[in-house]
């Protein structure tokens, strides 16, 4: 992730730091699909955020899926943005639904005979992650936690590089636990130095979508959504105003959906999901002062960032000196001061 200035307060430095990580989760996701793509003797891609049914009738929805051994293996990756150490426990134990699923690729296909399943987190978790790990795997219940088909992928980004007079970067996956019975996803990350992607290919790939299944943080959405207005611009009205409002919601979802994966198969129960994101950014808009937008913008993807992140960082504070202010007393009228002692006399 990109460094933040020393200077910056915490509210603000979270906030920025949020910001990025989910950006370059989407990011992550994005890479990974074309890993797979690229590489047919990892398996077949199935899809992002794929609807399966299982034999007893529940869905599971990974963020990537992918089918090997004739498509009697499923290979299932799922992308974690944020680790809270709260709940990592409760995230780990779930994942259990992934690997004991039974299902069929097809409605009348052949049930499947293995489940391989990848966690994918940024490499700043890895100790959470591994130490909750480490606490539920001597559970008989939570076997499931070492068993060969279940692994942990830690991702980072590389500190810039001059190269050719330009700073560069690269996205590299190493594994931190555990392995599939993919063998040919096993020799990949394996390798010396894991899997590594150019700036050239992340570039390129972070164009493709721009969210994850996961929820991202308020800032980003807000973000993502003043990018998009600047598209509401006509070419006979270039330059205007827009007034943004609840009521713009189901218009800003279909603008937006095409940068959600699996987009076109999305389930209604998923579009309601998506669009409460879109609608909890759009009152957050309303919070902080800006009710009507000037499209097209004119701010890059960096500039809102911190834009919207000294924006709340401001209703924080707003809000906390509000709620800790001393309430204002008012002053006794001259002419009306009365001893304590005369209140007592006059109930008598």
């Amino acid at each position: 992730m990109s460094p933040l200035k020393s200077n910056e307060s915490i509210t603000l430095r979270k906030c920025k730091e949020d910001y990025i990580k989910y950006a370059d989760t989407v990011a992550v996701s994005s890479v990974i699909r074309k890993f797979i793509i690229d590489h047919q003797n990892v398996g077949k891609y199935e899809g992002e955020e794929l609807t399966i049914i299982t034999m007893n009738g529940r869905k599971i929805t990974p963020d990537i899926s992918c089918s090997y051994n004739s498509r009697k293996n499923a290979l299932f990756f799922e992308l974690k943005w944020s680790i809270s150490p709260n709940t990592i426990k409760d995230e780990l134990l779930d994942l259990k639904k992934y690997l004991e699923a039974k299902f069929s690729w097809e409605k009348k296909g052949t049930q499947n005979e293995h489940v391989d399943l990848v966690l994918v987190i940024h490499i700043d978790d890895a100790n959470t992650v591994m130490s909750a790990i480490d606490g539920l795997c001597n559970m008989p219940e939570n076997d499931f936690l070492n068993c060969e088909g279940f692994s942990v992928w830690g991702w980072s980004l590389s500190l810039p590089k001059l190269r050719n007079g330009t700073l560069v970067d690269e996205m590299r996956f190493n594994c931190l636990r555990g392995k599939t019975q993919n063998a040919e996803i096993n020799k990949h990350i394996s390798a010396p130095g894991g899997i590594l992607i150019s700036q050239d290919v992340l570039t390129h790939l972070r164009q493709i979508y721009r969210f994850i299944k996961e929820k991202p943080p308020i800032q980003y959405t807000m973000g993502q959504l003043y990018l998009l207005m600047s598209s509401l611009a006509s070419d006979t009205q270039p330059r205007r105003t827009l007034a943004i409002s609840r009521g713009l919601i189901d218009v800003l979802y279909e603008r937006m959906k095409i940068y959600f994966p699996g987009w076109a198969k999305a389930t209604p129960e998923t579009i309601q999901v998506r669009k409460d994101w879109i609608g909890e950014a759009v009152d957050k808009f309303e919070e902080i002062g800006m009710k009507i937008i000037k499209i097209p913008t004119s701010r890059t993807r960096k500039q809102l960032q911190e834009f919207f992140c000294q924006k709340l960082e401001k209703l924080i504070k707003k809000r906390l000196k509000r709620r800790y202010a001393f309430p204002k007393t008012r002053p006794i009228p001259s002419g009306h001061d009365r001893k304590l002692t005369d209140f007592g006399s006059s109930m008598k």
